[in-house]
């Protein structure tokens, strides 16, 4: 996935066998267990970066990750996108009713949006404004969580923040012969949720992932 381009989808990957090694059988012992999972996140946060620098996935990735990092500063947390300040302050301005329309999303709200970004080291306003707000004023926010809350309110939130503690509580609960399955369809379910926009057929796909992961819940506590 990551050496044709498919950045984020190999990253749910790694992630993935990361979990799955940590978890392990469950006579390892706690301590390792833990140890696994450490070096999992360094290998993830230090040696994957640095590998796609390099150009070890080839050159189209490598060209695209560093201009993307040149253009958006965003801190990697944020997993490169540089909406979450903006989807920040909007819904910081109107948390409880939200705004109706993200297009209605005022200037004051976004000059609040790059105080948060440069208070994230975003130093470079002109890259990030134009993918917050696109050709024709249209707003972007680039997540099914932060463009519910921000345009419908609390309320609207609940389903996008249910399918977050669904998601997760099956990936740590997974066992047997599908854990594997169960953590990354999970774990795309969650990057899903906070890091991609509606679309796509995608509420088909959080309805056929919530099956797999109700199922694996439910499952751990019969066999429990």
């Amino acid at each position: 996935s990551m050496s044709l381009g498919f950045r984020s989808h190999a990253l749910v990957c790694l992630i993935s066998v990361v979990m799955l090694i940590a978890k392990g059988p469950s006579s390892r012992p706690r301590w390792a267990k833990i140890g696994v999972a450490l070096v999992g996140i360094y290998a993830l946060a230090v040696l994957l970066p640095n590998a796609i620098s390099s150009g070890t996935f080839g050159a189209d990735v490598q060209a695209r990750t560093i201009a993307q990092e040149q253009v958006s500063d965003a801190p990697s947390f944020l997993a490169g996108r540089v909406e979450p300040p903006f989807s920040i302050a909007a819904i910081s301005e109107k948390p409880l009713i939200g705004w109706g329309n993200l297009n209605k999303i005022d200037r004051a709200t976004e000059a609040s949006g790059v105080q948060i970004a440069k208070d994230l080291g975003m130093a470079n306003p002109d890259s990030y404004r134009k993918i917050w707000i696109r050709d024709g004023g249209q707003v972007s926010l680039h997540s099914v969580f932060f463009e519910s809350w921000a345009a419908g309110g609390i309320l609207a939130a609940g389903f996008p923040a249910l399918l977050i503690f669904l998601f997760s509580a099956a990936a740590i609960r997974a066992r047997g012969q599908y854990a594997a399955l169960v953590i990354l369809v999970s774990i795309q379910g969650l990057w899903d949720v906070v890091f991609s926009p509606w679309g796509y057929n995608r509420p088909i796909l959080f309805a056929t992932s919530a099956v797999l992961a109700c199922w694996s819940i439910a499952e751990h506590r019969r066999v429990k």
